[in-house]
């Protein structure tokens, strides 16, 4: 067996240590031949350096600075312009990013980036389609759900529906965010007093009893309200009120009308003149007249005894009432000479002398002497 040699193993060492010396000796050579290059560049440049504020504070501290176009490095918030000029992009989370120009004539260029608009979607609980909403105190909306983008900050939103309490929520926007929060709505109430003449009178509302006049609901739910009142012997009222968070206490006081009556009068014979309480009125139909008191009927024609009559109806009250003229009559005496033929209206009634009894109307004689 061979036996290494230890000289040999020794040289070959030796050989490796002086080339890993070598290299890193070029490294080192390396590094400081760019690091003089640079400080030559900058001490030739850095005259030719732009500085760029940015506002505001928030933007400035998280801004981010590079050259989109020509020949520069940024140093900070410093530009050094190895050409003539240069496109710089200016950015900062949250904010709109922009483009500015550099040249070696400007020694500070000022750029104000814009924050990102923040978003905002809100519900209503219940959802309802006329909630208004208002932001900061101003109308932003009318409908079920605010959805818009609008500047970031601290934003006052106003939540109003008339038949809910107001809400008003105060809400952190940050920039280029989206904020999504639904607001509980509680429903108003208010008082409602109802008053009749006269009292008594049996009260509705939305079709469920609720009591007599005069009524006081307090903590009634807000809403639209149909009210009916109803009293005997006289018409129902109806009304529709409307209780709000702005108008939350409803006052009606109300006359009950005497619930009227009706009379037909059918006379005979037709064609004559009928009068109720001294104004005309029409046979065989329905004469609407105030309850309680005396109406005064009169039925006349010619050549028929008048008729008078009057009658007292209760409220509600529908009556019928039935008119017949009696013929009046009148004696008359006829004579001629020499004695002829009479006829009366064209019917012959024998020789004269007569003595007839007539009606009292206009009749045509006439003589016939055989």
């Amino acid at each position: 067996m061979n036996e290494s040699n230890p000289i040999s193993s020794e040289i070959e060492r030796s050989i490796h240590q002086a080339q890993r010396g070598s290299v890193l000796k070029m490294v080192v050579a390396t590094v400081i031949f760019l690091g003089i290059l640079i400080v030559v560049i900058l001490l030739l440049y850095y005259p030719r350096s732009v500085t760029v504020q940015v506002i505001p504070e928030e933007a400035k501290e998280l801004a981010d600075y590079s050259i989109s176009e020509g020949r520069a490095i940024f140093i900070s918030n410093k530009a050094v312009l190895i050409g003539d000029q240069a496109t710089a992009e200016i950015s900062a989370p949250g904010f709109i990013s922009e483009t500015v120009w550099l040249s070696t004539d400007q020694k500070t260029v000022n750029v104000e980036l814009t924050p990102l608009p923040a978003r905002i979607v809100l519900t209503a609980q219940p959802a309802l389609p006329d909630i208004e909403w208002s932001l900061n105190g101003s109308p932003a909306y009318r409908g079920e759900i605010l959805d818009l983008e609008t500047d970031p900050g601290t934003l006052v939103v106003g939540v109003n529906h008339p038949y809910y309490r107001p809400e008003s929520v105060e809400i952190e926007l940050p920039n280029g965010k989206t904020v999504e929060q639904t607001i509980e709505l509680v429903r108003a109430s208010g008082k409602l007093s109802l008053n009749s003449f006269p009292r008594g009178a049996a009260v509705s509302i939305n079709g469920e009893t609720m009591g007599q006049t005069p009524l006081v609901l307090d903590g009634i739910e807000s809403g639209v309200l149909d009210i009916e009142l109803k009293l005997k012997d006289h018409l129902p009222v109806r009304d529709r009120v409307s209780i709000t968070n702005k108008n939350d206490e409803v006052l009606r006081d109300y006359i009950m009308q005497i619930q009227s009556a009706s009379l037909e009068i059918n006379v005979s014979p037709a064609n004559g003149d009928l009068t109720v309480n001294g104004k005309s009125a029409k046979p065989a139909s329905s004469i609407s007249l105030p309850p309680g008191i005396e109406h005064l009927i009169r039925y006349q024609k010619k050549g028929y005894m008048s008729q008078n009559s009057s009658v007292v109806l209760a409220p509600g009250e529908n009556r019928s009432v039935q008119l017949e003229l009696a013929e009046e009559k009148g004696q008359i005496t006829i004579r001629s000479s020499p004695s002829a033929t009479l006829f009366i209206d064209n019917k012959e009634v024998g020789m004269t002398p007569q003595v007839l009894e007539l009606q009292t109307v206009e009749h045509t004689a006439r003589l016939v002497l055989s």
